[in-house]
C-alpha cells in the first residue's frame, strides 16, 4: 500500500518488513501458549533430552538400531511429532482459499481418542502402533530421575490460601514422563487439529466476505499493551491498550486499518 500511494518511491520489500511491529505477525501454532500446548511441548522436549542423553550414556546405537532412530525423528519437534504418530495427511476439500494453496492436514479420526458420531478412531496410527519398543527404555533406564516442566498445584497469597495451576520443575522418573507424553498425546494431537482447521476458516472469511455489508475484526483481548507511566498512586495500576485490526473494502479495493482503544484495567 505503501508503494502505491507512492510510486516515487524506492524501497525494498525487506526494509518494508522490519518497520512491522513482531506483535502482528502471522499467527503461528508453535507461537500457542495454552496450557495444552506448552504441557505437552514441555515435556516432549524433556523426552528428547532424556532419550539423547541415554543414547550417549550407554551408546546403545548398534544394540537398539532402527527402533532409537525412529523414536529420535518422531520427538525432534511437535511437527516431526504430528506427522510419525498419525496417518499421512490429506487435501480437505470445499477448504481452498485464495490467499493459500489448498488446505491439508491428518485425518480427524487420527487425532481422537474415543469414537464419536460418525467418527471412528484410526486403527491403523498412534505411539503403541508406530513407535516400536526401544531399548533407551529398559527398566535400568525407566527408573532414572528426571527433572522437566510439570503442571502442578501451587498454594499462593499472603496466607497460602489462594490454590493455582502453575508450570514448575518437577523431578521425577523416565517412566513417569514418557507416560504422560502416552496418556496426554491425543488431546494435544485433537487441539492442534482443532486449531488449525479453525485458522483456515479465518483465513477463508477474509477472502469471501461481503465488502458492500461486512468488515472482519481481529482481536485479542487476551493481550494488552501496558502502557507504563511515572507515577502511579495507592493501588493504582498501569493503563492497557488493546489493538483491533480492520479488515474492509472501499469500491472493491481492499484496506486493513487499525483501532485503538485504552482502559484503567489492569491486565490479568
Amino acid at each position: 500500500m505503501i508503494m502505491e500511494d507512492n510510486p516515487h518511491l524506492r524501497i525494498s520489500v525487506n526494509e518494508i518488513m522490519k518497520c512491522i511491529c513482531p506483535c502482528i505477525a502471522p499467527d503461528l501454532i508453535k507461537e500457542c501458549a495454552c496450557p495444552t500446548c506448552t504441557d505437552f511441548e514441555c515435556a516432549l522436549s524433556a523426552l528428547r533430552k532424556c532419550l539423547a542423553s541415554r543414547r550417549l550414556e550407554q551408546r546403545l546405537e548398534e544394540s537398539c538400531g532402527q527402533e532409537c532412530a525412529a523414536w529420535a525423528q518422531a520427538i525432534k519437534d511437535p511437527t516431526s511429532f504430528r506427522d510419525f504418530v498419525t496417518c499421512e495427511r490429506s487435501e480437505l476439500p470445499g477448504f481452498e482459499c485464495a490467499s493459500k494453496r489448498g488446505f491439508s492436514c491428518h485425518p480427524y479420526s487420527c487425532c481422537i481418542e474415543a469414537s464419536q458420531p460418525g467418527v471412528e478412531v484410526c486403527g491403523k496410527c498412534g505411539i503403541d502402533r508406530v513407535l516400536p519398543k526401544c531399548a533407551c527404555f529398559n527398566s535400568e533406564s525407566m527408573a532414572k530421575e528426571w527433572t522437566w516442566l510439570k503442571r502442578q498445584t501451587t498454594l499462593e497469597g499472603k496466607n497460602h490460601d489462594q490454590v493455582q495451576n502453575r508450570l514448575r520443575n518437577y523431578t521425577g522418573t523416565l517412566g513417569e514422563l514418557l507416560k504422560w507424553v502416552q496418556e496426554n498425546y491425543k488431546d494435544y494431537l485433537h487441539h492442534t487439529w482443532r486449531a488449525r482447521f479453525l485458522r483456515r476458516q479465518f483465513h477463508i472469511e477474509c477472502d469471501t466476505y461481503d465488502g458492500k455489508r461486512d468488515a472482519v475484526l481481529l482481536a485479542d483481548f487476551a493481550s494488552a499493551m501496558k502502557l507504563g507511566c511515572g507515577f502511579k498512586g495507592t493501588c493504582e495500576s498501569d493503563s492497557t491498550c488493546n489493538v483491533v485490526l480492520v479488515l474492509y473494502k472501499i469500491r472493491g479495493k481492499e484496506f486493513c486499518d487499525y483501532v485503538r482503544f485504552w482502559s484503567p484495567a489492569a491486565t490479568s
